[in-house]
């Protein structure tokens, strides 16, 4: 999904609602404009909010605002920053650029006159092209507009919602939670009891025992860390279930530096005192480095019985 369109428009004091700068030329002509303009350039108790108008098979989403001040004609300038999409196309992702920018617009006619100067006006006739550019190839632009002023945009997609959470499931950690939580002071109460439960043993049920947390909370804050892809979901381990490896376990025997990931993932070269540093193993040949890594797990299974390595695929309940 693209956008079609960037437009600035604003209510001329003699010639009403028009567009004065779009990129490309001509992509809103002016039977459409005319036909919508009603909700473009739009009354002063709307401004400030996205407005979305779907007229001809295309979706208009503006974002009006309205400076008072007696210096203009009406006391007022109402001006609107808006993108062109297709009518089915989903514009969420973008809003929050448009609003971004329509502030920013804001901000320097109220202190710079921006707008209101047509020699720094004009340059909207090189910015939008280029913001319509950068977000169309890259999902992100930066436009300087002077020393003072800097255009940052950036396009987040929207994710898809997360699946349901499960009493017997396990989550399990694909980002560091505990130096998020570190870094973070406005992480919600509940996951901050929730997350040291997180070590890819517990599962869901019995989190909510082990944090005092109802399962339900648990249930919508597990939720909200697959949402942002900072843990997956796996089933619990039980003896009676028959486990195989799939074709991917390949891939992790032709990665040496997957190998070396992993391992100081699981602390084996910091726990074995007799490994060699993880470079000197990343350069050995395969077979040697495979028998390497062998022997270095064992190793600091031995050392320590209570170590990850040691109790994976053999925790019962």
């Amino acid at each position: 999904m693209m956008i079609q369109a960037i437009f600035y428009s604003e209510f001329d004091n003699i010639a009403g609602p028009q567009i004065v700068y779009q990129a490309p030329p001509n992509a809103l002509s002016n039977e459409v404009f005319d036909s919508v303009s009603g909700y473009i350039i739009i009354d002063k108790a709307l401004c400030g909010k996205i407005i979305t108008v779907c007229p001809q098979g295309i979706k208009i989403v503006g974002y009006p605002v309205c400076i008072e001040d007696d210096k203009y004609h009406r006391n007022a300038l109402l001006f609107n920053i808006g993108f062109v999409f297709d009518k089915d196309a989903d514009a969420a992702p973008y809003k929050p650029i448009l609003r971004k920018l329509g502030a920013l617009m804001e901000s320097m006619e109220k202190e710079m006159g921006f707008l209101s100067k047509e020699a720094s006006k004009a340059t909207l006739s090189t910015i939008l092209p280029s913001i319509l550019h950068d977000l169309t190839m890259y999902g992100e632009s930066t436009t300087t507009i002077d020393t003072a002023n800097i255009i940052n945009l950036k396009v987040f997609q929207k994710l898809p919602p997360p699946p349901n959470v499960l009493d017997h499931q396990v989550p399990v950690a694909i980002r560091d939670l505990h130096d998020l939580l570190k870094h973070s002071v406005e992480w919600d109460l509940a996951l901050q009891k929730i997350v040291p439960h997180i070590d890819g043993v517990n599962y869901v049920k019995r989190i909510a025992i082990a944090a005092e947390v109802d399962i339900a909370i648990v249930k919508s804050c597990l939720r909200q860390l697959l949402y942002y892809r900072c843990i997956t979901m796996i089933d619990i381990f039980m003896h009676s279930n028959n486990y195989a490896t799939t074709p991917k376990l390949h891939s992790f025997f032709n990665d040496p530096l997957l190998q070396v990931r992993v391992l100081l993932t699981r602390g084996v070269y910091h726990a074995c005192s007799c490994s060699k540093s993880a470079s000197s193993t990343l350069a050995m040949p395969t077979a040697r480095r495979r028998r390497r890594l062998l022997q270095c797990s064992r190793s600091t299974a031995r050392c320590s019985p209570t170590h990850p390595w040691h109790m994976c695929g053999r925790r019962t309940e």
